[in-house]
């Protein structure tokens, strides 16, 4: 029996997964006949879906505002750099409080270097507002290294740009290491399918590369052609969402993944 065939399933239920999966054919065969398939092949996000509640208008919620921590990550790609500014709330939901990451900032692909990154910030977040707004500093861990972009600590950069603009409560809270890119997507993936992810709907760039990011076919690899401009905005927010779910580990009600 199919899972359409089971008459004890909730009405839509059968619709609703068809389009869930509807960018990743194998795992839409896993889910609904059963067929036992490669499961790295076509989107690495299944469990986004930009036609959902992951998609809103987060004016709604009051967000960004200065009163709010701003968690602000970072992909050191060459070119283009890509940085997103999310915000960790709990909102009163119909059925209680949730803790929600919501997605407020991004990066506009146009900067290549880290000076350039940080001006568009403080477009987006004036200092005579966010001056002494809570800011950490998450993203990839290699930033650490100096042969990354040959000027030294990309983090120690990153601060330094923002003390000089005026941002007066900015905190490094980088990582030592990465977390290996299967088990983050898997992480990311739980936290969308638990729905405790919102992402504003002008952030086309994020939007876009959870849409489009996919795997080398047959690997755990993300794929990442050469003239690739779309995975490295669901990077920067795949490690402050790691980071932050570390944290929260014990508040949020995540699926086991095992590897």
């Amino acid at each position: 029996m199919w899972t359409e065939h089971n008459k004890y399933l909730p009405d839509g239920y059968v619709e609703r997964l068809k389009i869930k999966y509807g960018k990743n054919k194998n795992l839409a065969k896993a889910h609904l006949y059963g067929e036992f398939c490669d499961l790295l092949e076509g989107s690495a996000y299944p469990d986004f879906d930009e036609y959902s509640d992951h998609v809103q208008d987060v004016a709604l919620f009051g967000l960004p505002t200065p009163s709010t921590p701003i968690k602000f990550s970072w992909d050191w790609n060459v070119n283009p750099l890509a940085w997103v500014a999310c915000s960790r709330v709990y909102l009163n939901m119909e059925y209680g409080r949730r803790l929600k990451y919501i997605f407020h900032g991004e990066s506009s692909g146009q900067s290549s270097q880290i000076e350039d990154g940080v001006i568009e910030f403080a477009l987006q977040y004036p200092v005579h507002l966010y001056e002494h707004t809570e800011i950490r500093i998450h993203g990839d861990a290699t930033g650490h290294r100096r042969d990354v972009r040959k000027r030294g600590d990309c983090f120690d950069e990153v601060i330094e740009q923002m003390k000089k603009l005026g941002y007066k409560n900015v905190i490094d809270v980088s990582p030592d290491s990465n977390p290996l890119v299967p088990v983050r997507v898997a992480r990311v993936n739980s936290l969308f399918y638990s729905d405790h992810i919102i992402i504003a709907k002008h952030l086309r760039n994020l939007i876009k590369s959870y849409n489009g990011t996919a795997w080398k076919q047959g690997t755990f690899e993300l794929a990442k052609p050469q003239s690739d401009q779309l995975t490295h905005w669901s990077d920067a927010s795949d490690y402050v969402l790691f980071d932050l779910s570390e944290l929260d580990s014990k508040k949020l009600d995540l699926p086991t993944i095992v590897f």
